[in-house]
């Protein structure tokens, strides 16, 4: 020890000190981290002091955040309480445990003024401070929605729908699936970065609206990291345009239908453009003009007139009537045709020769300022509220319970702003002793809470759409003042479900058999067939139309080829929905309309004869003679039945069975002769039918009967059949 002077010994117990408090800074780690959570819900901010058995005296929370820019303590931590600063507010709630180390914070509805730098400080004896920085990023799911252009038919390019994913961060992204449509549009997508940091993305589709795009279906699918899924929403593609050429079509002897194409679908006006409108003899059912038989005064020019907002077309029919029977017969004059000619013209230089309008590339989504944080003088009372749905019609409960105080409960006072009362006011005052309802508010609200127990709980009862919105509960206790919750309120309301019958007409070309409708619902309900025997033959197509009050109607239409063995089918329409406790199930039996068919009638008795003949819907009989009045006596008619009573004379003649609907009508006729006191009944088929009968006849002998025969007679003379071993009598041995 000779070789240590007193001043180096001193030094090297003073280094030896120094090496052993850095060895204890060094051997002590506080752990943190990195969090990420979606706006509204909450958050843990982990904050553990390990390896070290030093005494912890304090735990300290610091925050520099968008809402609190300076760097500042708002909670502190000690072993027996938590302290709040009163610049904080008391969504952040200490779930760690002081004597294991652990000061981690929850953060309760988290918003993106929240989102920043968190440290944590722990304070230990001898050793001093050790901290850790904990950065929370706020994610925002984005509100996605598809809307129509409204396109107009044309040969140029133009947007046919947008679907917007707004206020997403991280920036959502937006995909189309055109299905059949690949290759033959395409897509454009922009993105507006807004000032709280969230970003709108908006993507249209771009093609060229004609005919074949119109009513296909593509889906709009949008990813985010904000999101637990995919959203994907179906939608159907429209292409407007003005009624096309107007056909005016036979349905039966004198029935016309007038008949157009065009999005949306075209109403129909009938006018008589020469005179004016006869006051009997026709009558107009939508398209369908009807002629009256044997009626004079109808002669003269129609007009039908089809149109939408886009435009509209016109068609001509001139009738005239001549001995008792009408002759219709298209008439086209050659003013007509010019101001035709001039009309398409003229729609075809505004609508697809003349440059169309530029479009707006970009959505200017507005955005609502994010309230400031309360700055009320705040203890570690807790109010408890809460966000509740309901449906419409029924009663809701508005929770409010305050925790965690032994103060005085002076008042529990009751503010609302809901879409019947925008403006935020008092309309509930609860005291120790009684409950004040302003003269404004209504007695569907009820204290169904207990003031003892700081229990201000509402019960709301016949909830209706303006009931909606924001409800704020005040506790008022002394001497700590005011402490305050909000309730959200959400109606539900469920869809009137109806399914009707489109009624098509029997024919060949794709149609819509039936629409199926899920109205006024709240979220929108989700509707669907159960296509049974009919899958593959026949597809639905899907449209919602979002209403000012917040609900949506959702219609599904069911489209095919309306033929025979689709009529009376049945299917089963399904519709489901957040406000509906189980799916609605509303089978339905299809109808394919048509006129009578050809009319048979057919001997039941030697003097009872009935009309048959198919339609839909069926057919009534009318019974008429068409030579002579009808006979006093001596024959009646029960429905499609017409009945002779025997040995009676003055029937003789000829007899009408008219069936008819709505789509048509169709004649038969029987011709019945009387002699010698009895009654002989017999068939006249005039001579249409004669020629018919005899054509049919003469077809038959030459198929079966002359032409066999022929075949016999070209058979050369001596030629036999030959026999095949198989046919050679077996020789008995």
């Amino acid at each position: 020890m000779s070789g240590f002077s007193p001043g180096r010994l001193f030094l090297l117990l003073l280094l030896l000190l120094l090496l052993n408090l850095i060895w204890t800074v060094e051997a002590v780690r506080v752990v943190g981290g990195n969090v990420s959570v979606v706006l509204g819900e909450s958050a843990t901010l982990p904050c553990n002091l390990l390896d070290t058995t030093e005494t912890l005296t304090q735990i300290s929370w610091q925050r520099m955040t968008k809402g609190k820019p300076e760097n500042v303590n708002f909670i502190t931590i000690l072993a027996d309480k938590t302290h709040i600063f009163s610049a904080a507010d008391y969504r952040f709630k200490n779930i760690g445990n002081f004597t294991k180390y652990d000061g981690t914070l929850q953060l309760s509805d988290a918003t993106l003024l929240d989102e920043g730098s968190y440290s944590c400080i722990f304070t230990l004896f001898p050793s001093g401070n050790f901290r850790t920085d904990v950065t929370l990023n706020l994610l925002v799911p984005p509100v996605v929605t598809v809307k129509d252009d409204a396109p107009l038919l044309g040969g140029e390019e133009a947007s046919l729908a947008t679907c917007t994913a707004a206020g997403s961060r991280p920036p959502a992204e937006v995909k189309w699936i055109m299905g059949s449509l690949e290759g033959s549009v395409r897509s454009t997508t922009t993105s507006t970065l807004h000032d709280n940091g969230t970003t709108t993305t908006v993507s249209s589709l771009l093609g060229v609206p004609t005919r074949d795009v119109n009513q296909r279906l593509v889906r709009c699918v949008v990813t985010s990291a904000a999101l637990t899924q995919a959203k994907s929403l179906p939608f159907t593609l429209q292409v407007f345009f003005s009624p096309t050429t107007v056909n005016v079509t036979k349905r039966s002897d004198n029935s016309l239908e007038c008949m157009t194409e065009a999005n949306p679908a075209a109403s129909f006006t009938w006018s008589r453009a020469d005179k004016s409108w006869p006051q009997s003899g026709v009558t107009v059912v939508g398209p369908t003009l009807q002629l009256v038989r044997n009626t004079d005064g109808v002669d003269g020019l129609y007009q039908c007139e089809a149109s939408n907002q886009y435009g509209r077309s016109h068609g001509y029919l001139y009738v005239h009537v001549t001995s008792g029977s009408r002759t219709i017969c298209w008439v086209i004059f050659s003013l007509l045709l010019v101001l035709s000619a001039i009309g398409h013209a003229a729609w075809y230089y505004l609508f697809i020769f003349r440059p169309k309008q530029s479009r707006e590339d970009s959505t200017h989504a507005g955005r609502q300022p994010v309230p400031t944080e309360d700055e009320e003088a705040e203890t570690p009372v807790r109010v408890v509220g809460g966000n509740v749905s309901v449906v419409l019609g029924e009663s809701a409960t508005l929770p409010c319970n305050l925790l965690d105080t032994t103060d005085t409960l002076t008042q529990i006072s009751w503010q609302k702003k809901t879409k019947g009362k925008p403006v935020d006011g008092n309309f509930v005052t609860i005291l120790a002793d009684k409950t004040h309802i302003f003269n404004d508010a209504d007695y569907r609200f009820k204290n169904i809470g207990n003031f003892t127990k700081y229990d201000g709980t509402l019960q709301l009862s016949d909830a209706t759409l303006l009931d909606e919105g924001s409800y704020l509960c005040i506790f008022t206790l002394f001497p700590s003042g005011n402490f305050r919750t909000d309730v959200t309120l959400n109606l539900l309301v469920p869809p009137v479900v109806t399914v009707k019958d489109d009624a098509p007409l029997l024919g060949g070309e794709e149609a819509s058999l039936a629409t199926c409708t899920a109205a006024g619902s709240r979220p929108p309900a989700e509707v669907k067939w159960i296509m049974g025997s009919l899958e593959g033959s026949v597809r639905s197509t899907t449209t919602s139309t979002l209403h000012d009050n917040g609900t949506t109607t959702t219609v599904s239409s069911l489209l095919g080829v309306p033929t025979r063995d689709v009529n009376q089918r049945l299917v089963r329409c399904v519709v489901t929905s957040a406000a509906l406790t189980q799916a609605k199930s509303l089978p339905f039996t299809l109808q394919v309309f048509f006129s009578p068919t050809t009319v048979n009638i057919t001997k039941r008795s030697d003097n009872s004869f009935e009309c048959m003949t198919e339609a839909n819907p069926a057919a009534s009989f009318t019974w008429s003679r068409a030579d002579k009045s009808w006979p006093q006596s001596g024959v009646t008619v029960v429905g499609p039945t017409l009945q002779f009573v025997r040995n009676t004379a003055g029937v003789d003649g000829l007899y009408q069975c008219e069936a008819s609907n709505l789509y048509g009508r169709r004649h038969g006729y029987l011709y019945v002769h009387v002699t010698s006191g009895s009654c002989t009944v017999c068939w006249v088929l005039f001579s249409l039918l004669l020629v018919q009968f005899a054509i049919g006849l003469a077809a038959w002998y030459y198929l079966f009967i002359f032409r066999p025969k022929q075949r016999e007679e070209s058979t050369p003379a001596g030629m036999q059949p030959v026999h095949t071993a198989e046919d050679q009598p077996e020789t008995p041995i």
